[in-house]
């Protein structure tokens, strides 16, 4: 199995769509940097100014950091597990590969835990990048190099929810594309399901009552439910399960998402969807 992964890791290396992925989410983070240290610089009302300038220093920079690489990670994740195992049905290599005497679970495995390991590496270093900016604004700006607080609960809450959160949709991308044995499926229907989540949440929550607490079998409500400095007086998040609620969830969603993905695959047709 260890042989394998490192394998597929080669592959992520050699592909160009994992340094286009990397490329643009470290110009997405340069950009809310650079936005930021603008808007800080030349802002007519100081306090705003004071602010959002704080935002591109250390030690704030940090948790800016963390947040512009989150900012499309999830979404470029799903991306990968749905195009690396999605391809190999719809060029035809899969059947080649179990012909040649590839055993399916740990030929399967071994992709979904490649991407994902390539996914958290990305991010480490795209934070490290945003990090790296963040060092440079405040040296520019003559700031002592404060890291006080800069890695405290906060950041690695903020982490660990995004890692969780994104697991949890990776798993039902995984899912769908074996399923549907193509690309586009396990892309469209969780992007699909990201976006109509927050309307239908939003709806659920305005009624009320038992249909309020419904919210708590989605994903994004559980993700939030677990979120750093999390207000449970605002009325959308009253109905929240308590955080160590909200973590089994999200757990046992992955789990089940994973184990169904591995048992489809085990069993069905491996010849790609028209």
């Amino acid at each position: 199995m260890g042989s394998m992964i490192r394998a597929e890791l080669f592959k992520l290396r050699k592909r160009p769509m994992t340094w286009w992925m990397l490329g643009i989410m470290a110009a997405v983070t340069t950009l809310v940097f650079t936005i930021n240290y603008q808007i800080g610089k030349h802002s007519t009302n100081p306090t705003t100014a004071r602010n959002v300038l704080n935002n591109a220093l250390l030690p704030n920079g940090v948790h800016t950091a963390v947040s512009a690489g989150n900012a499309l990670w999830g979404t470029l994740t799903i991306i990968a597990i749905a195009v690396v195992v999605g391809n190999e049905f719809q060029y035809g290599t899969l059947r080649t590969q179990l012909a040649m005497g590839l055993r399916r679970i740990p030929y399967v495995l071994s992709k979904a835990i490649a991407v994902y390991l390539a996914a958290i590496i990305g991010l480490i270093i795209i934070v490290a990048f945003g990090v790296g900016l963040s060092v440079i604004l405040t040296a520019v700006e003559g700031t002592p190099l404060t890291w006080r607080g800069a890695f405290g609960q906060e950041f690695w809450q903020t982490l660990g929810v995004q890692l969780l959160g994104t697991a949890t949709r990776f798993a039902l991308a995984l899912f769908i594309t074996l399923l549907a044995r193509q690309v586009v499926a396990g892309v469209a229907v969780v992007l699909g399901y990201t976006i109509l989540e927050g309307t239908i949440t939003s709806i659920l929550t305005g009624f009320g009552g038992g249909w309020a607490k419904a919210v708590n079998f989605f994903l994004t409500p559980n993700q939030r439910a677990i979120s750093y400095g999390l207000d449970r007086s605002q009325n959308f998040n009253k109905e929240l399960f308590s955080p160590p609620i909200a973590v089994t969830l999200l757990v046992v969603y992955a789990i089940i998402f994973f184990v169904v993905s591995v048992a489809i695959f085990n069993r069905r047709d491996v010849k790609g969807a028209a």
